[in-house]
């Protein structure tokens, strides 16, 4: 999803002090070198660009701890050039007003000259030191770098710019830090931006980057996870005994995967992974895992992009079992990040151009951290537990010249099995994603269902529809988003009608830990006190070498989670952690989307707000494009809540003067713990996405 090529930044102006910055290009406006006469109400402000004069730390609040080490200290030597002869007449000064709009002082408000004692800049600014406007300093090749005025003395570059957007997007965490962990994190932070491996990334991205997201975005995925992971460390409450003990056990889980890759062509990857008998093991705030052989199931559906694309699928079953460790929380596990460069593997026939006797890859293959929430019972928490995660792989040559690009993008459920049977009758309300590739479409289907169970049957009902179908050889996409009155069964039901929904029966079983079987075939676990229901289904041309035969229908993969609807229709003063993945399409590309930071907030009154920050990637025909790791934006909702069933619509202009409508319906599961939605964003100037996002409560124990 992305609104807006800039950060909005007003995402984190609510916190007493935050720091955040923009990541647009350079060009226009500023002050010419002793041009206009700020009068005397101006502010003097010296900036450097490259290199800051580093000062200790003297703040008192956690907030400001954290900010002025960052813009004090998070400085590499990759980073310690000082750009000479930048033209300041090129400098822009933009204000946020505070609703969030951007407005950029003229040539006569403020003068930017070169500082003749030093290597840096000197502005007079028509007001003092803030946070709610920030400087932007072109650079050669296209590159801009923008720092806050939140101190008389600047210095711009962009670690600290990608730091300082992870951290505001983070401030709900700040007060629940000791001044101690605030220092460890810094630590960690700094010890971080010193590794030699970032620093090299930095320099690569320097050298090599046409544009501020570019530099950002290559070494922002290492940054971005590496400073989640510290705050998850940092700021979550330990877990007690007996809620480790209950907690270990047996788990099922599913995941969806969205995705891309580019190496001679290009194309989108979609699938994901299924296992039905992981074990954990939890003492304290540690634990184990395993996965035995034969148990973990992955699927790949691999959709070129262009005039001579084409579609395959393929699964298989690992033999192999798997087994590591993981850190435990009161709000769920983490897994760390992971990563490893090495000579590329001669043979695996991944990339031609590496497979000669002369060639000389490399290949780095990187994990995000994984943090499943806990979204279960306050007696159970980790009954439920919600994640979500990034996979990219990089071979280049001896270049340094790209060879193969990978990303991969997931939402992850996971449930424990039942030590007894539970519960499951009723009704439920579900949200399903479904990829689908034929030969020359691709269709991402969204849907909304209601089930009522009774016994060994159950029934359902269509509510609505979301079905983005692209096209990937003639580069065109077609939307449609229904919300249905009513529903008829399958005979002389019209799949194109927007008012009238699907319904059947089916028939239902439960075993004594969970595990369900609807229809015969689609199959998944309920979880221990029967609220939630997990479910996946796939098909594939491929298994492990065998040709499946599946009536035509060869390349899908689809998950369902559904959950008892609340009685109640009070959600005033929760607030929700976001997870979400799915597609968007404009003419000419595809962008697998995921939610790398998202809260959905609801007021004294009961209505929503959304802020959130996306990690998308562009795929076209001629390969990888335009991408962020983390895009931001908020959204105030019209919001409408009945039984349970939640509806989500909010209308704003867009970057290039459109009009944006995002939408979003689906079911708050009794206790409000956890909230499970299909959700779009439609362009009235072209350009949709669709996808599933998922809500853990982080505040109802409260």
């Amino acid at each position: 999803m992305h609104t807006s090529k800039k950060w909005p930044l007003a995402l984190a102006i609510s916190s007493a002090l935050t720091l955040t910055a923009c990541l647009g290009g350079g060009g226009g406006g500023g002050g010419s070198d002793g041009g206009g006469n700020a009068g005397a109400s101006t502010t003097r402000y010296s900036l450097t660009v490259g290199t800051p004069t580093t000062t200790a730390a003297t703040a008192l609040s956690a907030q400001e701890r954290i900010a002025q080490a960052i813009i004090d200290f998070l400085i590499t030597p990759a980073l310690a050039d000082t750009f000479d002869d930048l033209d300041p007449s090129t400098f822009r000064v933009i204000t946020i007003e505070a609703d969030g709009t951007l407005v950029e002082l003229g040539p006569d408000e403020f003068t930017a000259e070169a500082d003749d004692e030093s290597d840096g800049y000197i502005l007079e600014l028509p007001f003092a030191s803030r946070i709610n406007s920030y400087i932007e300093i072109p650079l050669p090749a296209g590159i801009s770098y923008t720092t806050p005025t939140t101190r008389s003395d600047l210095f711009a570059n962009p670690l600290t710019t990608f730091v300082t957007q992870q951290i505001a997007s983070r401030t709900a965490q700040f007060d629940e830090l000791t001044l101690d962990e605030v220092d460890q994190i810094i630590e960690a932070v700094l010890e971080m931006a010193n590794d030699p491996a970032v620093q090299a990334e930095l320099e690569q991205a320097i050298n090599s980057s046409a544009s501020t997201e570019q530099l950002l975005d290559q070494v922002g995925a290492r940054l971005s996870a590496s400073i989640e992971q510290q705050f998850d460390d940092k700021a979550a409450p330990s877990l007690d005994s007996s809620a480790a003990n209950q907690a270990s056990g047996g788990y099922y889980s599913e995941n969806m995967t969205v995705g891309g890759y580019a190496d001679q062509g290009a194309g989108i990857l979609l699938g994901g992974n299924r296992s039905s008998a992981i074990e954990l093991d939890i003492t304290g705030d540690t634990g184990t895992f395993n996965v035995p052989a034969n148990t973990f199931k992955e699927m790949e559906i691999v959709v070129g992009v262009g005039a001579y694309s084409n579609t395959y699928s393929r699964a298989w079953i690992d033999d192999e079992a798997d087994s590591g460790s993981f850190s435990a929380d009161a709000r769920g596990i983490l897994f760390a990040e992971s990563e490893a460069l090495e000579d590329y593997e001669k043979g695996s026939d991944d990339v031609d151009s590496c497979e000669t006797q002369t060639a000389d890859c490399r290949d780095r293959e990187y994990s995000s951290a994984l943090r499943f929430t806990a979204a279960g019972p306050a007696s159970a928490p980790l009954d439920v537990m919600i994640g979500s995660e990034f996979y990219t792989r990089e071979v280049r040559d001896d270049a340094n010249s790209p060879q193969l690009q990978v990303l991969n993008q997931t939402l992850d459920v996971m449930l424990r099995r039942a030590s007894q049977m539970p519960t499951v009758d009723g009704r439920y309300g579900v949200i399903e994603l479904l990829f689908e590739g034929g030969d020359t479409d691709l269709d991402i289907y969204v849907y909304n269902n209601l089930l009522d169970i009774d016994g060994t049957q159950g029934s359902y009902c269509e509510q609505g529809r979301r079905n983005l179908e692209i096209y990937p050889q003639k580069g065109k996409y077609e939307f449609d988003r229904f919300n249905y009155q009513a529903c008829q069964g399958d005979e002389g039901w019209d799949w194109d009608d927007p008012n009238v929904g699907e319904s059947g029966s089916f028939p239902l079983s439960v075993a004594s830990d969970g595990k369900l079987v609807l229809d015969e075939e689609l199959q998944g676990y309920a979880s221990p006190d029967g609220r939630t229901l997990l479910l996946g289904l796939e098909a594939t041309e491929v298994l492990d070498g065998a040709i499946e035969e599946n009536d035509g229908e060869q390349h899908f993969r689809q998950m369902l989670l559904a959950v008892k609807p609340a009685s109640s229709s009070n959600l005033a003063n929760r607030t929700y952690r976001l997870m979400a993945i799915g597609l968007y399409a404009e003419s000419g590309l595809v962008e697998p989307t995921r939610l790398n930071a998202g809260s959905l907030r609801f007021d004294a009154e009961g209505n929503a707000e959304m802020t959130a920050a996306w990690h998308w990637q562009q795929v076209t025909e001629s390969g990888f494009a335009d991408a962020s790791v983390n895009e931001q934006f908020t959204l105030a909702f019209d919001t409408d809540i009945n039984e349970g069933a939640l509806q989500l619509q909010a209308v704003q202009g867009n970057n290039d003067g459109g009009v944006l409508t995002f939408t979003a319906d689906g079911y708050v599961q009794e206790g409000e713990r956890l909230i499970v939605l299909g959700a779009s964003g439609e362009n009235s100037d072209g350009g949709d996405f669709t996808g599933m996002m998922i809500g853990v409560c982080t505040n109802c124990d409260e």
